[in-house]
Formats: structure tokens, sequence, C-alpha cells
């Protein structure tokens, strides 16, 4: 017998109450089929890494997973894994659009400043907060700050890929010129 296209649409809308037994059903899976069920995750977690990152994000926002687990599942440092969990809980609030843009060096700034948002995330890995985050950075609002760690938390490569560069330069400059004393 042929679906037809109101069955898939069914399928896929889950905000129905009645439509939440599959939830039941993975439970029932993971004890009893947990390799069955590692499949599942896989292939979630392949064909919808962003999904999979905000539930591994959501399970340690609310406590059901440590920092150390998470980073393990996502596969990234526990530094990384700050950033994003900042950027996981700023997207969720109502951040107004057009605090972040992109220069015309493709480098990403807060809007009417030459912040990168690269130098905050470096900044907030050495200080673990926004309230210490705002004490560096303090001509800057918490809003501000909050953007620039959700657009970083938005696009992980390409702030990694930044600060990768800055660092590449620091330790350039450290081997040539041993005796200056550089920051990192």
């Amino acid at each position: 017998m042929a679906r037809d296209s109101t069955d898939k649409t069914r399928f896929v809308n889950m905000s129905q109450p009645n439509d939440l037994w599959i939830v039941d059903q993975l439970r029932r899976m993971a004890k009893t089929q947990p390799e069955r069920f590692e499949g599942l995750v896989l292939a979630l977690r392949q064909t919808m890494p962003a999904e999979y990152e905000e539930l591994a994000l959501m399970a340690l926002d609310e406590g059901s997973l440590t920092n150390t687990t998470c980073a393990a599942v996502l596969c990234i440092g526990e530094d990384e894994l700050d950033v994003r969990l900042e950027g996981f809980r700023n997207n969720n609030e109502d951040l107004p659009d057009g605090l972040i843009e992109v220069d015309s060096h493709g480098v990403a700034r807060v809007v009417e400043t030459q912040v990168s948002v690269w130098e905050i995330v470096r900044v907030f890995r050495r200080a673990g907060s926004v309230a210490a985050l705002k004490e560096t950075y303090n001509a800057l609002s918490e809003r501000e700050l909050r953007a620039a760690l959700a657009y970083a938390g938005n696009n992980p490569d390409e702030i990694g890929e930044n600060i990768r560069q800055y660092e590449a330069v620091v330790q350039r400059t450290r081997e040539a010129y041993p005796f200056a004393v550089t920051e990192a």
C-alpha cells in the first residue's frame, strides 16, 4: 500500500501529542536494542549534524551531560564547547539582528566597532564568563558580546580559522624575535 503525501506530512509534524509515542519507543529501543539505537543516533549525527549538536547542547544546558562528555560527543575541545554553549544560549534569546557584520575582508565584527568576533571568543575562552568578558570589553554592551558569541556558535569553523591564523602569526613572531614579549 503506497503512502500519500499527507502520511509523510503527518509523520514529520510531531507537534501533536499523539505523535510523541516515538520518544517512548526510542527510549525502549535504547534499553533493549542498544546497537540499533546507536545506529539511529549515528544516522542523526551524519544527516542532521546541527540538530545533533543542538540536542547535545540542550542536554548539557539542562545538566544531563557534563562538559567533558558533551565535548567528547561533539568531538571538540572544552574551550570550543564553552563558546558553542554560550552561542546556543544566546540563540534561544531574542537578540536583535544587525549587531554583527562581516567587513570587506570577510572578518565578522561588532557593528560600528573594530572589535572582531574571533578576538571576543579568544578572551571569552580565557575569561570563562560574559561578566568577565564585559570587564575586558567595557565599551561593548552585554548584548553585543552575547551576539558575538552567538555568531561564533553558529560559525565555529570561520571563527576557529581566524583564531588559528592569529596564533600562527604570534608563533612566527615568537620564533623570529624570542627576546620580544608577545601576548597569545
